[in-house]
């Protein structure tokens, strides 16, 4: 098998799936047949039981119950009831599950573009040391070493090592694995030191009863000639398990800028502010002492004391500038007193 056949769909918009086992179910086509024994509400002993089925739903069912109950085609000592559908029905037993061990070996290239638009920088996960096809094509990411660590070429076993995943669980039943490819640059050096850090781990725990791993199912339409000479049509259809990878990049980037500085102390200082009107709310307010603290930090001063208190400062003040018309005056008239 290729990557065409591993790869399915080839194409997906931040993610792709790789393909680790399947069931296939060839040249069905539109006709009758027993359905599948493993439903329970289809299995019969006689008509009368097929026939209740016509008017029922069915979730499982994978046709339109005719209400005949015939031999199943699966299980030889068992009857079911007959549906029109695309036959021969498909069968999930684990016997029927095809398994691809070396797909863990399988590698994938992810190339990766970001930009930070307010800084004008625009940087990809292929580095400029890679000078030519052929060196990323040697290149296997290795979180060890200084130069590979960078590499945009992973081997699907050194994901889910990272990841600290049992592959050999996943094999049977798929799984959900996230690639995160983070950019954290500070621009204020070069842009080359701008580099991104990759991170896996896997989104599914893998351990549910009902419904765990991942699959889906597609089908090959086409058309075959029969015995009569006439066309009809025929479909391959399989359900395949594999790893459904979701690719996921973050990144942020930041550079000094004196403008910003200035407003952050700004903002520290009005903060500040607010926090000492915020503090008085709490302790004249809500604090169980509240008017002890009140009447330690407000003293209440009446009309005659404060009256009383500016007269004693400008009576202070006047001394003062007294005291400092004499100083100039003192010096001058020494001066006189020495030129006599």
């Amino acid at each position: 098998l290729d990557t065409a056949e591993f790869v399915i769909p080839p194409k997906e918009t931040n993610a792709f799936f790789v393909m680790t086992s399947q069931i296939r179910t060839e040249l069905q086509t539109q006709t009758h047949c027993p359905e599948n024994p493993n439903i329970a509400q289809a299995l019969c002993m006689n008509d009368s039981q097929c026939e209740s089925l016509k008017s029922k739903i069915v979730l499982e069912r994978n046709g339109v119950y005719t209400g005949k109950c015939i031999q199943s085609d699966k299980v030889s000592i068992r009857s079911s009831c007959e549906i029109f559908g695309w036959c021969p029905v498909e069968n999930d037993s684990s016997d029927k599950i095809i398994t691809y061990d070396n797909a863990s070996f399988l590698s994938v290239f992810i190339k990766n573009n970001i930009e930070f638009p307010k800084f004008n920088v625009f940087r990809r996960n292929i580095m400029d040391w890679y000078s030519d096809v052929m060196a990323i094509e040697n290149c296997r990411w290795n979180p060890k070493d200084p130069i590979d660590k960078y590499c945009p070429m992973f081997v699907l076993n050194d994901i889910f090592n990272a990841a600290k995943v049992n592959y050999t669980k996943m094999l049977r039943k798929g799984g959900i694995m996230q690639i995160n490819i983070d950019w954290n640059c500070n621009l204020d050096f070069d842009e080359g030191r701008c580099l991104p850090e990759y991170s896996f781990r896997r989104l599914d725990k893998g351990d549910y009863i009902v419904s765990g791993g991942f699959n889906f199912r597609y089908s090959d339409h086409f058309m075959m000639e029969e015995s009569d000479g006439k066309y009809r049509l025929y479909r391959n259809m399989y359900k395949v398990y594999g790893i459904h990878f979701i690719v996921q990049v973050r990144g942020q980037a930041g550079k000094f800028h004196i403008v910003y500085l200035m407003r952050n102390i700004g903002s520290g200082i009005g903060l500040l502010g607010i926090s000492k009107v915020i503090c008085d709310f709490i302790t004249f307010h809500l604090v169980k002492h509240r008017k002890f603290y009140k009447k330690m930090k407000i003293v209440v001063v009446s009309e005659q004391e404060l009256y009383k208190e500016l007269l004693n400062e400008d009576e202070e003040e006047e001394e003062k500038e007294k005291g400092d018309t004499k100083d100039e005056i003192t010096p001058s008239t020494q001066e006189d007193v020495d030129n006599r």
